[in-house]
């Protein structure tokens, strides 16, 4: 699988239209393309998300923003919306939601957005909206108004956790399908016996 990690934004507007490949709407559920969440979501909308429209998911990833509006990083960087994408390789056998789901939260849990016996950590949602790629999306504002705390290069977990993944669910290996093939013995190249 292949790990990309997007530019931060201040909204979750474009990042959310980027997961569902489409202009969303104020109408229409994305429920079948929504694998995972974090895990007090219940708690706070009561079973709602099953209905949710795009522009509910963006309202929800935006309402930290707007409760905690000069929340900002250590550096000052007041963008908290992070988007991180994980594609099949194109041999990869097609995965089910479940799956999806499971590699959602494995992915949240590796780059720090939801850590085990957090109460107060991160809202996050991951889609499986575009064939073969998952998106996950979150707001680095804490339900505290902290900022969340990412590792310096969250991308190198999330690769190591990409091969663990490709182990498990039998996938291609990243570095394996995208290597050069092996140099051929001398005085025998293509076609030659």
């Amino acid at each position: 699988m292949i790990a990309h990690l997007w530019k931060p934004s201040l909204s979750a507007y474009r990042p959310v239209e980027e997961a569902l490949g489409r202009a969303h709407t104020a109408t229409g559920s994305v429920h079948d393309s929504v694998v995972a969440y974090w895990d007090r979501l219940g708690d706070h909308i009561q079973g709602e998300q099953r209905h949710w429209a795009p522009v509910d998911w963006i309202n929800h990833l935006d309402g930290m923003t707007f409760e905690w509006p000069f929340a900002a990083d250590d550096g000052g960087v007041r963008e908290p919306i992070f988007h991180l994408t994980a594609t099949l390789h194109p041999s990869d056998r097609p995965l089910g939601s479940t799956e999806w789901g499971d590699i959602a939260h494995r992915l949240a849990i590796t780059a720090r957005l939801a850590q085990p016996l957090d109460e107060l950590g991160c809202q996050w949602v991951a889609f499986q909206a575009r064939p073969r790629r998952l998106d996950l999306l979150a707001n680095l504002i804490r339900l505290d108004g902290n900022w969340q705390r990412l590792d310096a290069s969250p991308l190198q977990g999330v690769r190591r956790q990409l091969r663990r993944v490709e182990l498990d669910f039998g996938l291609v290996r990243a570095h394996s399908a995208t290597s050069s093939p092996p140099p051929h013995p001398p005085g025998r190249g293509p076609g030659r016996r």
